[in-house]
């Protein structure tokens, strides 16, 4: 079932792409490639450089509201590999699986590994769901589906109540739970609650989200000045989120395909011609990829002085030592 899934996301990724590039036209797309500006792409990969920093002091802080802080260097460095780790596996959490074994293989428990990456990814995706909440006003008039964009605040409004609810229900005892799998979730809803009720540790990741998006807002606001369309900084701000948000759906690798679909359709609006939208799709996720090749000289430099490689297939953080409870 697992081979399944990880086959149809290739799929769909694969198909997306081709769908796009058959109606754009990759020799438009070479053309298009061969006059962009290299040095301001170069300095669009510079600046999406500091991408896994921001991660990393985002996790660092959910680490500490935990009271099991990391120090940030070695956050740093688990963070580009589970980057890098995340670009080459098909799967969605390839990267957060990788960086949750090495936090606890290196002091961090289980319990506080897996619910500081849990909830630093859903304070990201509601931060982002938030973005697309205040530009839907603007995005309605903009597009043609731009209706959809009212959705924004309903699925906001769902995972707030939602996450009150986990928090109420599962996370009062969680050592009461008889089924380990329920202990996890009750572990995790206490860990959300003790977050979220430091307001000072919520309000620094909301902020550090806000940070990270601005940042790929303006890596692609770069790009499409490298490809010679000059569209202000503000019409990007209003459309890159909702194609960040279509590029999370796990119907795709890595978010390829779905990512140059929605880049294609929402920057019609702003007169980028599809060839240059998709081209800036594609220098994004391509500079994804450079940014994270730092992970992998910290994965051979971890692995060659001997300490313990992370389980890239077969095992899990379920299978270490002292099963879900972890180190104390």
């Amino acid at each position: 079932m697992k081979q399944f899934l990880i086959l149809a996301k290739l799929a769909v990724a694969g198909g997306l792409l081709w769908f796009v590039l058959h109606n754009v036209g990759i020799e438009k797309v070479t053309i298009r490639m061969s006059g962009a500006d290299k040095l301001l792409i170069v300095l669009g990969i510079a600046q999406l450089s500091i991408q896994p920093l921001l991660g990393a002091w985002r996790w660092r802080i959910a680490l500490s509201a935990l009271a099991n802080p990391l120090p940030f260097g070695q956050l740093c460095r688990i963070t580009y590999i589970g980057t890098f780790f995340g670009q080459i596996l098909p799967a969605t959490v390839g990267g957060d699986g990788i960086r949750i074994w090495l936090a606890y293989r290196d002091g961090c428990s289980v319990k506080n590994a897996v619910s500081s990456v849990a909830i630093e990814r859903l304070i990201m995706l509601l931060t982002l769901i938030l973005m697309v909440t205040i530009t839907a006003p603007w995005l309605a008039s903009l597009l043609q589906f731009g209706q959809l964009a009212v959705l924004a605040p309903v699925l906001l409004m769902v995972g707030v109540i939602s996450l009150i609810l986990f928090i109420a229900i599962c996370g009062r005892d969680p050592g009461a739970f008889r089924w380990q799998m329920l202990r996890g979730m009750g572990h995790l809803a206490a860990a959300t609650r003790q977050i979220f009720f430091n307001i000072p540790a919520t309000l620094s990741l909301v902020g550090l989200s806000i940070v990270s998006y601005l940042n790929i807002i303006l890596t692609v606001f770069i790009f499409a000045w490298a490809v010679g369309q000059a569209v202000s900084y503000v019409w990007f701000l209003v459309l890159i989120p909702p194609v960040l948000l279509a590029s999370t759906l796990p119907i795709s690798t890595g978010g390829w395909g779905t990512r140059e679909l929605a880049m294609v359709l929402v920057l019609r609006a702003v007169n980028i011609d599809g060839d240059a939208a998709l081209l800036v799709s594609a220098l994004l996720g391509l500079a994804s990829v450079v940014i994270s090749l730092p992970g992998a000289v910290y994965y051979v430099l971890r692995w060659s002085s001997g300490r313990e490689r992370p389980p890239l297939t077969g095992s899990t953080v379920s299978d270490a030592p002292g099963g879900a409870g972890g180190r104390a």
